[in-house]
């Protein structure tokens, strides 16, 4: 049993191949590459260097997708042959496939999507998108019943795992973006400096409540002035880069753990996560033009048939 199922992926793993499917592997890795650069220490000049050959690839290789046909397409001209019968029903099962890739993708993404749940409209977008993918697959699949598609020479089968790579990618970015900071294209992040005399009167509240028991513990019960309290805190130090506050959603001066902080400055800097979100999404969104071209002449000819 083992052996027959593995015999009939053998169609399947063969359009896998570089010859078949000479852009996925491309592709794939280039997404890997951008959902996961949030792990990545890298400064504002860096990031370019990073991000933009990334962009270039992705955005070429989804061009080149369009025109790439298989290496044994020209099969499909030798119509009295019995290389072309096989490669019908090949063909056939290829589309069937294709279609239950996009749908699966969209299933996928719908998880993945309240699963991170992303806040504002970014989960609102992210969701439309999702539903653009399912309804075309889904009537795509529905008509497919009525009148199968005719062969093509395009790498369809490469195309659809396309599709679903950029949406499910896309998705994944769904919740990396920092737009709480009221900013889509840039992220913002604060310089600030501490207010020790403000500083002293807060840790000095605290450190009154403290030792008049009232039973909340403040942390502050083994010092007994605010420097032995910093000296206690790792990598402390009065001027620093805050990347959570920002002064367009806190006020110039806020309070960490009895710590008061004057905001000297802010910084915007790209946003490459919302960015790489967009380019993704405009490589799904070729694709999706692809799909629903393929999808009107199906119908054209479904509704010819009815007649």
């Amino acid at each position: 049993m083992l052996g027959t199922t593995f015999a009939s992926t053998l169609p399947f793993l063969k359009y896998l191949r570089p010859a078949n499917s000479p852009f996925l592997i491309i592709v794939f890795v280039g997404i890997i590459a951008i959902t996961n650069s949030g792990q990545l220490n890298i400064n504002e000049v860096s990031s370019y260097f990073f991000y933009i050959p990334i962009y270039i690839v992705l955005i070429s290789t989804t061009l080149m997708s369009f025109a790439y046909k298989p290496a044994d397409a020209d099969i499909l001209l030798k119509q009295d042959s019995e290389e072309y019968n096989e490669k019908i029903a090949e063909t056939d099962n290829l589309f069937k496939f294709s279609r239950s890739v996009g749908l699966s993708a969209s299933i996928v993404s719908l998880y993945l999507l309240f699963y991170i749940k992303p806040s504002g409209f970014i989960f609102i977008l992210t969701y439309i998108f999702i539903a653009i993918n399912l309804i075309v697959f889904s009537v795509y699949l529905f008509f497919r019943t009525i009148q199968e598609e005719s062969p093509s020479k395009s790498g369809v089968f490469q195309i659809a795992f396309l599709t679903a790579g950029f949406l499910v990618g896309g998705v994944s970015l769904a919740n990396k973006t920092n737009i709480w900071d009221g900013h889509l294209w840039t992220s913002c992040s604060a310089v600030v400096v501490l207010d020790r005399d403000e500083s002293k009167k807060k840790f000095n509240e605290a450190k009154i409540l403290a030792d008049q028991g009232s039973g909340v513990d403040y942390g502050v019960d083994e010092y007994e002035t605010l420097d032995e309290y910093l000296a206690g805190l790792s990598f402390f130090s009065d001027k620093y880069e805050d990347k959570d506050n920002c002064t367009d959603v806190v006020s110039e001066d806020y309070e960490r753990d009895y710590l008061i902080f004057n905001v000297d400055k802010t910084i915007h800097y790209l946003d490459w996560q919302f960015i790489s979100y967009i380019i993704l999404f405009i490589c799904w969104t070729s694709y999706m033009l692809f799909w629903i071209i393929r999808l009107k002449d199906i119908l054209k000819i479904s509704v010819t048939i009815s007649d």
